[in-house]
């Protein structure tokens, strides 16, 4: 039996387990979902091999793409229509984050929107119930201590489905958000850059004192100079003890991290990572119901062009040549042919809907 008839049969094997049953790769990777998956579960799975299985996999991708975009259409205008909406659903299942906030994707999303305090992207405000729950909190804590405020920006969390969000990094399994600051110059139509001058240092401190409450936060990228004075203001005027401060501050320590941590680029932002163990736990019995399909990604596939080449495909797809040649098991001195089908990257799997019980 050579190698790609083995690889054919272990991968049928493992999506013929029954739904109730544990696949025994499952049970190995288990464990790591409580730490992020940084393993993802698909690299132990080959995509297809023959031209029907590739066929079936474009078609239905392109199929469920364009169904998603239509969706997406639709919850937008119905969002820009709706501001009653509730920030969670209860009615929704409790969604899922699968794989880690560099390489992951989300299952039934909760959405920040309906939150007269918030103003938020209508493509791009998908995260756990943990992290979208925690955010409107922290914002009803800063309107009880300083109401009149004006709405906090909230920019990106993840998109609908999670997966690849450029130009972001990370901001894949709805555990992300970069969140503005309040200001004392007047409501900010969008992310806008904050000075120690023009920061408005109780609601900011006040909206942060409620993200760290009770372990939720991993951290938070911010500012040197916005930490410099969150910092002040806590100690002085907030009077937070001194072993909570020495917790969260990196500041005025040159080789401390603490929870808030100075990151260039983020004078405009919050970046606030959170920890979400409900979401992340949740995605084991996803697993285990749904089967290694719901979580394998689908190749996707180019054809080589007229002179084409390894380094070009690996530049051209933001990926590597080793990746290339792991994927289209081929070596580095292969010689591509106008015509030939690569894989040039994966993309999210078809996701089973609800159930309706």
């Amino acid at each position: 039996m050579n190698h790609r008839t083995r690889a054919v049969l272990t991968a049928a094997l493992l999506l013929a387990t029954p739904a109730g049953a544990t696949p025994t790769v499952v049970d190995g990777l288990a464990p790591q979902a409580q730490d992020g998956w940084t393993t993802p579960l698909w690299r132990a799975v080959h995509g297809p091999d023959d031209a029907l299985m590739e066929a079936r996999f474009e078609a239905e991708l392109a199929a469920v793409e364009q169904a998603e975009d239509a969706e997406a259409d639709v919850q937008d205008d119905e969002a820009a229509e709706d501001t009653t909406t509730p920030v969670v659903d209860p009615e929704k299942p409790a969604a899922v984050s699968i794989g880690s906030p560099n390489g992951g994707w989300l299952v039934y999303p909760a959405r920040l929107q309906g939150h007269p305090h918030i103003k938020s992207r209508a493509r791009s405000n998908y995260g756990t119930d943990e992290t979208v729950q925690a955010i409107a909190a922290a914002v009803d804590a800063v309107e009880r201590r300083h109401p009149g405020g004006h709405p906090l920006v909230v920019g990106d969390i993840s998109r609908r489905q999670g997966g690849p969000f450029r130009p972001h990094k990370s901001h894949q399994s709805g555990r992300d958000a970069d969140i503005g600051y309040y200001l004392v110059d007047g409501a900010p139509d969008g992310l806008k850059r904050a000075t120690p001058r023009t920061l408005d240092v109780a609601r900011t401190w006040t909206f942060l004192e409620s993200l760290l409450a009770d372990d939720k936060v991993e951290y938070v990228f911010t500012d040197r100079r916005l930490e410099r004075a969150l910092y002040r203001y806590a100690k002085e005027k907030a009077k937070v003890p001194a072993e909570v401060l020495d917790r969260v501050f990196s500041y005025p320590h040159a080789n401390k991290t603490g929870i808030l941590r100075h990151l260039r680029g983020h004078a405009d932002h919050l970046h606030v990572r959170f920890r979400s163990p409900q979401a992340i736990a949740a995605a084991t019995a996803y697993v285990r119901e749904h089967g290694l399909a719901a979580i394998r990604p689908l190749p996707v596939y180019r054809k080589v062009r007229r002179g084409d080449t390894l380094t070009g495909l690996a530049r051209r797809h933001k990926t590597s040549i080793k990746n290339l040649c792991r994927w289209n098991r081929i070596s580095r001195k292969k010689v591509l042919h106008p015509g030939m089908k690569l894989i040039v990257g994966h993309r999210r799997p078809r996701l089973p809907e609800p159930d309706a019980s």
